[in-house]
């Protein structure tokens, strides 16, 4: 039978009350984490509290619920403007993109000439 005295019981007893405590933190701000997805907070707490350190893992892994639907209502937004597919978004770019490129290469070869004049000659 081994004997251990009120010192080292008294050692693994805070050792575990500091253990819980962080993990209590930690689970908690797991489960914010968890919320800001899309999933219920209460029930992610007790998992991250529970499973430690592969709840946190899974949270991370876990899909944005919240970003899916905003990015749903984008689409469904700008199907009912009447865009329907990439295609059409390409054809009305086109045009303005063409002028903006154009644009840009007039301003940078006007540039590049003015670039070298203030530079001393050899």
């Amino acid at each position: 039978m081994y004997y251990y005295n009120s010192t080292m019981i008294w050692t693994y007893v805070i050792i575990l009350v500091v253990y819980f405590i962080l993990n209590g933190v930690l689970a908690s701000k797991a489960s914010d984490v968890a919320n800001d997805k899309g999933y219920e907070k209460k029930k992610w707490f007790h998992i991250c509290f529970w499973l430690g350190p592969v709840a946190y893992i899974i949270i991370a892994a876990m899909p944005d619920k919240m970003l899916r639907e905003q990015l749903s209502q984008l689409f469904a937004s700008i199907n009912d403007a009447g865009i329907t597919s990439k295609e059409s978004i390409k054809k009305s770019d086109n045009a303005s993109a063409r002028k903006e490129t154009a644009a840009k290469k007039a301003s940078t070869q006007n540039t590049n000439s003015t670039k070298y004049d203030d530079l001393p000659s050899l």
